[in-house]
């Protein structure tokens, strides 16, 4: 078994085509799936929906996928800030009105896990943040080794592949492996490179590989401009 494994899109059209043009070199898979965050803080929200639905990429619902479509009050995400507070109002607004009510619910109508089980006590389980929560916890690996067991200790799964945190990593719970498929857009470093995990089964073994494509960002930051796209919650979105 194969499975292409990819997160937080975030509204980034162009980097999500290089994405699915990379994997397309690397199939055939048994399954393509998107750990969620699929929109919000890129100007592309319609043109990622439509495109993953168009390629058949199986998907799960992230937080902030559930804060556009109205399962996660914003208040959660933004806190107490109220200049993020307004900012996150604003930027979910103008998303919502990109994507129109289609679309959201679609978004709504997604699982919050998938699961794929290539043998007995084997499953790899996809989520954003966990099983039960698509906004907590954030599967950093000092965080996982501390909080890990209290948000994974339940599942049966072997591999739980998460995205939410925008850094590939490989964190063992035990048993359990907690895999970071790591985000198509906004990675932590900062730099328009889009990051994608290909999973595999064989020989009784998992085995995972991380990769890391170039892109152009230059039609996004047009698109910017182009739809006057509100400024990001986050402020070194800005950048």
């Amino acid at each position: 078994m194969r499975i292409a494994l990819f997160s937080d899109v975030h509204g980034n059209v162009t980097a999500l085509q290089a994405v699915l043009r990379e994997l397309r070199e690397r199939g055939p898979f048994d399954a393509v799936v998107c750990a969620g965050d699929m929109v919000l803080m890129g100007p592309s929200p319609e043109e990622v929906v439509d495109l993953l639905r168009a390629e058949g990429v199986k998907m799960v619902r992230g937080n902030c996928d559930d804060m556009v479509s109205g399962l996660l009050p914003i208040e959660t995400e933004a806190g107490s800030d109220p200049v993020r507070l307004e900012r996150f109002r604003v930027h979910v607004k103008w998303t919502r009105e990109r994507l129109g009510e289609e679309r959201l619910d679609f978004l709504r109508s997604l699982p919050v896990t998938r699961t794929f089980d290539p043998a007995p006590g084997q499953s790899l389980l996809v989520c954003h943040a966990s099983p039960s929560f698509t906004n907590q916890p954030l599967p950093r690996p000092d965080l996982l080794r501390t909080e890990g067991a209290k948000y994974y200790g339940d599942t049966e799964a072997r591999v739980i592949a998460v995205g939410h945190w925008h850094q590939p990593s490989l964190t063992l719970l035990g048993e359990r492996i907690v895999l970071n498929v790591s985000s198509v857009s906004i990675p932590m470093d900062g730099r328009p490179i889009a990051c994608f995990t290909i999973a595999e089964w064989r020989d009784g073994i998992w085995s995972f590989e991380q990769y890391r494509v170039d892109y152009d960002i230059a039609p996004e930051i047009h698109r910017i401009r182009e739809r006057n796209m509100p400024l990001p919650p986050w402020p070194k979105l800005e950048e």
